[in-house]
């Protein structure tokens, strides 16, 4: 009976004692948040601000994964367009066009073109002239229609000054991309796709 007795005292002592540790530890907390312990409306404050808080860390971890989402559906499409690029036979018609940079320069249609986007750049000899290393003009079938491209970098500085220009043969369009010391220039205004078709030839020529 009295062993009985001590056991359930003990028991009592023991829930006692955990309720006062629990009522400690919020007292403390709400103490550091700058609330008063026995305010029961400051308890109510901080609850809320730690729901607050819970709720701002999960929305942010949803965006994030948003985000990261987003980008791998850019990145795939982007794969899709570098994929579609080919090299194809310059047809009889735009067999005049298959010739070194610095003798397209020659062609009425090609040169109006592209010192129309070249603009005050026409003064840089290498980029007026196209006389530095290159090789034969080619064209490409992409989603975007048959382009043809023409490659050409400056002389003694191929390795920091590139430029690829892409030019529509039914158009007269053309869209270039211009390389000086790491840094990309864009001229002719083109659109994100034709970035990425001539970001993708930069890389295999």
């Amino acid at each position: 009976m009295f062993t009985t007795c001590s056991k359930q005292w003990q028991g009592k002592q023991e829930r006692w004692h955990m309720r006062r540790k629990k009522k400690i530890a919020i007292t403390v907390l709400c103490s550091k948040m700058g609330i008063m312990n026995n305010n029961k409306m400051g308890l109510f404050r901080a609850l809320l601000l730690l729901i607050f808080l819970l709720c701002g860390c999960i929305a942010s971890s949803v965006a994030q994964e948003s985000d990261q989402s987003l980008s791998n559906i850019n990145k795939q499409k982007n794969v899709l367009h570098q994929e579609d690029v080919k090299y194809v036979p310059f047809p009889n018609e735009f067999k005049k066009y298959e010739v070194y940079p610095w003798e397209v320069l020659k062609l009425p249609d090609f040169n109006k073109s592209y010192q129309a986007i070249l603009g005050t750049r026409i003064k840089e000899r290498w980029l007026r002239r196209l006389d530095g290393p290159s090789t034969l003009n080619k064209m490409i079938a992409t989603p975007q229609g048959n382009f043809i491209v023409v490659n050409s970098c400056k002389q003694h500085y191929c390795d920091t000054h590139v430029i690829i220009i892409l030019f529509n043969p039914v158009t007269a369009q053309s869209w270039t991309l211009l390389v000086e010391e790491e840094k990309i220039i864009w001229l002719g205004n083109p659109d994100d796709n034709m970035k990425v078709l001539m970001k993708k030839i930069l890389k295999i020529t």
